[in-house]
This record gives structure tokens, sequence and C-alpha cells, in this order.
């Protein structure tokens, strides 16, 4: 299953990600995999300079959005369910990728 800016989706808070998690890990086959493509912030949300501006945009016109490290991604698929996640690609803008599997 592919999905495209979710989760984690920019304009959902992080309890409706995670949500979304589970929906899809519900969905899948066993042996299945989720690839997300995003923006993939540092720890600190700094970087990449394109995901902070964009983050700010989101803080200011949803109730709840904003971007997400890896790690947070991570913990919020691990959570649902998934295992074996990994950061594919890191790159600047919206073309990083992650993975997991059911």
């Amino acid at each position: 299953m592919i999905l495209r800016y979710c989760p984690p989706s920019p304009t959902s808070t992080p309890e409706e990600n995670s949500i979304l998690y589970r929906n899809v890990y519900q969905a899948l086959l066993p042996g299945g995999r989720i690839v997300i493509r995003g923006f993939v912030m540092e720890d600190d949300k700094a970087c990449p300079t394109d995901g902070a501006l964009f983050a700010v945009n989101m803080l200011a016109n949803t109730l709840g959005g904003q971007t997400y490290s890896f790690a947070e991604t991570r913990n919020g698929l691990l959570k649902a369910g998934f295992t074996d996640v990994r950061l594919l690609l890191k790159a600047d803008g919206l073309f990083s990728l992650i993975d997991a599997f059911k």
C-alpha cells in the first residue's frame, strides 16, 4: 500500500495519524508493505528547510498539523504493529521515503 503525504499527514494530528496507521495495518495482508513519501524532518525539526517552513504553514492553518521526524514516524508505525521500519531515502523536500511491513 502506498500513501502519498499520509501517514504522517502534515494536516493531521499525531492521534489522527495513529488511527490511520492502525487502519492501514489492518487492511494489509501478512507481509504487506506500506511506503510513505513526504518530508522527513531531523529530530530538531529545523531541517530540511522546506519542511520547517511547511510546518509553520501547517501550524498557522490547521488544528494540529506539523511535519514529523523519522523517529516519530517510526514510533507510530511500530505502535500500530508494523515491523522493519526503514528510512529508504532521505532527501530535501517531499521526496523522502519510509517503508514498513506487516
